[in-house]
């Protein structure tokens, strides 16, 4: 949800052109008009949903306290001929629903039931509380606000989204059942954690004695007159679980769709009760016009107060500690510098399905919000507000930034792989976050890129400043990712540091490339072990009886690698079938080669304990040559040394999802 998902990456790292126009640079205190701002949306969205085959899309506008366009694009539902209204046709926001959790916590911190600095332990039920799991400093709540908390993430195995409502769980089964592994003492450093904010509905619940739902609807929804939003689901009733969505809200639920080779899919719902805080409020584009003005107007809106002064503060104040250029969480908003010269306030929000965007941008009054209902939404969601922005209160786009020599010679305190935190450290999940590593690299002019790899298929071009740990976004285009801070240390970056996740520069043992080269060798050596096997039969070949067995082992441990490649090939290839990875994790295919692996492994190891009978004949006794002794044991010095690098990269544990 929101930056909840690897899919995610593919807008929380992009910068996007924008067409210049003729249309006149507007000073920060002039409003846009709403025409000109209707004709450029409506051009951006016809462009980009028939480039990237959108279904349908959903954009509010707000400006000086007042709703400037709000309209919607495209079909809800194509096979009922339903297209998107603003007023009433419902889309899932995902992760932008934790803002509406931010502001609820928030609440009380402004009326003193709790404090940024109180354990969360001290506001959660004894079962729910996190254990220390041997770290000095407790979760405290301001680490909730800047995704500081340390929990590893687990969105693959942990059952974010379930198809079935027979699945769902009460959130305090779920919270407790899921709970993510501590890997790093709170306050460190940022990584965008669902579960953290999950657990603000616990904390809620005990402190008010009523659930996160109602709290939500309560306090926001109703007061702010946003009548066509909620945070329930449509699931048949359950005792144990909160009431649903009513029929009237359900109806106008807009289907999300998916883009393949037989056009567009209808998916089913992803229903997302179990973390309901995190992610599972539904709302039209016209609600969210009233929230936006809220937001803008300091937590108030036609008189109604929705929070006080010290939270308006608070959602506009950093809580952590980045350049400007990069970024900063302000009460569990993201700040971003727009253009080089508008401070944004934004979060996004993504489903396998939908993905939405909130941008404010308090210093022109404005705030944009668009949502979309098909798996490439992003490519609308993610660019759109810093279009808007960039058309109508940016000149030209200026010459990009110069790259510099100085980088080229110093290019190998840069180069290399590093792996993002926001992953499961451990079992297949862990496995499969090492497979799409980002990549820098240095130009031949001078220039920093930054890429990661064929799933994703993203890359960005920075220009160094004068301080060696920053680099500026080239081309001076408004995007998310705006500049790349590193971690030095003795002059070589080790990380690189957004606000919300940290990218550690990884050795050689954890390269994709490492792991290709060793497992193509070991794939090549085992076909030929079977193939020399299958030769031998038809032959009679001088062996002891250890030797015997010891071939017999050295070819089931082949066989063995054979069956886990193959297992891997597929899994790989089925990579791309989103729906097929997340709700049915970990795949078959998976779990297949991490067994055979695990296998393999084992048997070689065996093969150790053979060696000394291998290599041990007497005058008298026909056995192996010396040759044959030799490439047994070279062979199952690599069978073992690829089965220990599968053991680092987590690949050996096939009951681990």
């Amino acid at each position: 949800m929101g930056a909840l998902n690897k899919a995610v990456l593919t807008f929380c790292f992009m910068t996007f052109a924008v067409a210049a126009t003729e249309a006149a640079l507007l000073s920060a205190n002039e409003p846009i008009p709403p025409a000109e701002l209707e004709a450029f949306v409506d051009g951006f969205v016809a462009n980009s949903m028939a480039k990237h085959h959108i279904v349908g899309v959903s954009v509010a506008v707000v400006q000086d306290g007042q709703t400037i366009l709000k309209k919607g694009y495209g079909f809800a539902d194509i096979a009922a001929n339903c297209r998107v209204d603003p007023d009433t046709t419902l889309f899932r926001i995902g992760s932008t629903t934790k803002t509406f959790s931010y502001i609820a916590l928030m609440k009380r911190v402004e009326d003193g039931k709790i404090g940024l600095d109180d354990p969360v332990n001290d506001h959660l039920p004894a079962a729910l509380q996190i254990p220390d799991e041997g770290f000095k400093e407790p979760i405290r709540i301001r680490h909730i606000f800047t995704h500081q908390a340390g929990f590893e993430d687990r969105t693959l195995s942990a059952e974010l989204f379930v198809r079935d409502p027979k699945e769902l769980r009460p959130q305090a089964q779920y919270l407790l059942e899921e709970r993510p592994r501590r890997v790093r003492e709170p306050g460190e450093f940022g990584t965008y954690s669902n579960y953290s904010v999950a657990l603000v509905g616990a904390i809620l619940e005990h402190v008010d004695g009523r659930p996160w739902i109602d709290i939500i609807e309560d306090e926001i929804l109703k007061p702010l007159n946003m009548t066509h939003s909620s945070p329930r689901e449509p699931y048949p009733p359950r005792a144990d679980l909160p009431p649903p969505m009513n029929d009237e809200l359900a109806e106008n639920l807009s289907n999300g769709y998916r883009w393949g080779a037989l056009g567009h899919q209808p998916g089913t719902f992803e229903y997302a009760l179990q973390v309901a805080p995190a992610g599972n409020l539904s709302s039209t584009s016209a609600d969210m016009a009233n929230y936006m003005r809220m937001l803008l107007n300091d937590g108030t809106l036609n008189g109604v107060r929705i929070f006080g002064p010290e939270a308006a503060r608070a959602f506009r104040t950093p809580m952590t500690h980045f350049p400007p250029a990069v970024g900063n969480m302000a009460g569990g908003f993201v700040m971003s510098n727009l253009l080089g010269r508008f401070t944004a306030y934004w979060h996004d929000g993504g489903t396998l399905l939908f993905f939405s965007n909130m941008v404010l941008i308090p210093e022109l009054r404005l705030g944009i919000f668009v949502t979309t209902n098909t798996d490439g939404g992003a490519s609308i969601s993610a660019p759109l507000p810093s279009a808007i922005v960039a058309q109508f209160y940016r000149p030209l786009p200026e010459a990009p930034l110069q790259g510099s020599p100085e980088i080229v010679k110093n290019a190998a305190a840069y180069t290399g792989s590093y792996v993002g935190t926001r992953r499961q450290y451990h079992g297949l999940a862990g496995l499969v976050s090492r497979l799409q590593p980002a990549t820098i690299s240095i130009t031949p002019d001078g220039y920093l890129m930054f890429a990661i790899g064929s799933v994703f298929n993203f890359s960005m071009m920075f220009a160094p400043t004068e301080d060696p740990s920053l680099f500026l976004a080239a081309d001076n285009l408004p995007g998310a990712l705006g500049a790349l801070a590193f971690e030095m240390k003795d002059g070589r970056a080790v990380a690189m540091k957004t606000p919300t996740e940290r990218w550690e520069r990884i050795c050689p043992v954890y390269q994709p490339a490492a792991m290709a080269l060793a497992g193509g060798l070991v794939f090549v050596i085992s076909l030929l072990v079977i193939g020399s096997f299958i030769a031998r039969l038809r032959r009679q070949v001088p062996q002891t009886g250890p030797q015997r067995i010891a071939s017999l082992a050295q070819t089931a441990t082949a066989i063995l690698w054979v069956v886990s490649f193959i297992s891997l090939a597929g899994f790989l290839a089925a990579a791309t079938n989103v729906d097929a990875i997340f709700y049915n994790w970990p795949p078959l295919s998976l779990r297949l080669f991490s067994w055979s692996a695990l296998c393999a492994s084992f048997l070689a190891m065996g093969t150790l304990f053979l060696l000394p009978v291998v290599w041990r004949t007497s005058s008298s006794t026909a056995g192996w040559s010396l040759g044959r002794k030799l490439r047994f044991s070279a062979t199952g010095a690599l069978f073992i040394s690829l089965g220990g690098l599968l053991f680092l990269w987590g690949a050996l544990e096939p009951w681990n999802p």
